[in-house]
């Protein structure tokens, strides 16, 4: 009778886990909701696992589980690459998540807590160094928990991912261990814990809320010229006059809005190799002709196969005097995606100095999935003023791309500029906090938004 009673309650826990993924599809934002079913989903299947007796029960939970994250990760869309990119990371998480079966003769220990959260975070650093994270991000439901977001600013935002993945398995050893003496024990320590974090939190946002704010920059962006639907946003049938033309569309438009900065999203402007030096001369042209900073994304095609085929995906910081005064090749490659297609970009972004009629102001600029890396961020945009971020999102990922960019803004406290093809463009403070921003569904493309962005004396 116990052991159809088990047999019931792991598949009732699989379902769980799969509800709660599908419902997370849905309920794809930063909420409470959402953070209480990713809870959920990671509570089922850390009990299910524990409870694991039988080869054949395991290969269940198996097919179960990477089903499961295959469907929050990159579920209900029409592209292959996206199913079998889930499929491979739910495999890689299953693979994680089996180290509680390493110590699972320990599991009646209060300390087997900390089995799968510092195997998480341990994984979740290597796969920062790999510039895989993306698929395996837990903290980006959780942008929407103000004070907790802080903790990023002290420990990094995969401390986050460890909280949440603690969560789990604290629930799931309290579900097992009724009021015993050592669930007891495991309750009050995550609850120190967790109020350490909030009070730690709080401080922080008192601290940020009495910071002044000592100037703004208004920031015109754009995603340049667009012709067909989004995936056919910038390709050949795109001519060099057609891309001039919008050029000089957009930053009028930004001038009259009194911008003094014009950001593109990545890759606005697609080129043949031998025309990069010709647009660049154009743009810093305008630039210097309206006294306005253009921040210009582009991608160039290898014609002359100098690059062995792989176009370059970059972007150029052009100052009102019409100078280029930083270049930057994308750093962090979309695998199986873009690492076969792009030359990957050997020189770390790092901070300048800008003027802005008179006005000194210290930014770093990096290319879209650059910043969902915060081991590289921390050594690339450290103590700056703002970060700006061409993007190029698509409808999977771009709610969970807006609060990764907001977490990052946390971790670096400092106000993050975003412009995007199919996404979010938006304004976001060192507090998380998003003070303006569009999606390109509402605003249509090659349309210029302008945005008053703050800068802090910190």
């Amino acid at each position: 009778m116990q052991g159809k009673k088990q047999t019931i309650l792991r598949y009732c826990s699989l379902t769980v886990g799969v509800v709660c993924a599908v419902l997370l599809k849905i309920f794809d934002k930063s909420s409470i909701v959402s953070m209480l079913l990713v809870i959920a989903e990671l509570t089922a299947f850390v009990w299910n696992i524990r409870h694991v007796q039988t080869k054949r029960q395991y290969l269940v939970l198996a097919i179960v589980f990477v089903v499961a994250y295959t469907i929050r990760a990159f579920g209900f869309t029409k592209t292959a690459i996206d199913y079998l990119i889930g499929l491979l990371s739910g495999i890689i998480m299953l693979a994680v998540l089996s180290v509680e079966l390493i110590f699972k003769k320990h599991k009646a220990h209060p300390l087997y807590c900390l089995a799968f959260p510092i195997a998480f975070y341990a994984f979740m650093l290597v796969a920062d160094y790999l510039k895989i994270n993306i698929a395996f991000r837990l903290d980006s439901y959780f942008s929407s928990i103000t004070v907790m977001m802080q903790i990023a600013a002290l420990l990094g935002t995969y401390f986050i991912d460890f909280l949440i993945v603690l969560t789990a398995s604290a629930v799931a050893f309290v579900i097992d261990n009724g009021f015993a003496k050592k669930a007891i024990l495991v309750t009050a320590v995550y609850v120190f814990i967790i109020s350490a974090v909030f009070t730690f939190g709080t401080v922080r946002l008192g601290k940020k809320a009495a910071e002044t704010k000592k100037d703004t920059l208004i920031v015109a962006c754009t995603t340049g010229p667009y012709y067909g639907d989004f995936l056919e946003a910038m390709d050949a049938e795109c001519t060099f006059e057609q891309m001039i033309e919008s050029l000089d569309k957009t930053v009028s438009a930004a001038v009259s809005d009194d911008a003094d900065i014009i950001m593109f999203s990545e890759e606005a402007f697609y080129l043949k190799d031998y025309q990069e030096d010709e647009l660049l001369d154009y743009a810093s042209e305008l630039a210097r002709k309206n006294k306005i900073h253009i921040v210009l994304p582009y991608e160039v095609e290898d014609t002359d196969n100098s690059q062995n085929g792989k176009s370059v995906n970059q972007l150029c910081w052009i100052d009102d005097k019409g100078e280029i005064i930083y270049e930057y090749v994308k750093h962090s490659l979309i695998p199986f995606l873009e690492d076969f297609l792009y030359v990957k970009g050997t020189q770390a972004a790092n901070s300048f100095n800008i003027d802005v009629d008179g006005r000194e102001i210290k930014v770093a600029a990096v290319i879209c999935y650059d910043v969902d890396f915060d081991l590289y961020m921390q050594k690339a945009a450290r103590d700056i003023d703002v970060l700006f971020v061409p993007c190029w999102d698509w409808q999977v990922i771009a709610n969970q791309q807006l609060n990764i960019a907001r977490l990052e803004a946390v971790s670096l406290n400092t106000t993050v500029v975003r412009s995007t093809y199919d996404g979010w463009s938006a304004v976001i403070d060192g507090t998380g906090n998003m003070l303006a921003g569009a999606h390109s569904n509402d605003t249509g493309y090659e349309q210029v938004i302008t945005y008053e962005v703050p800068i802090y004396d910190k």
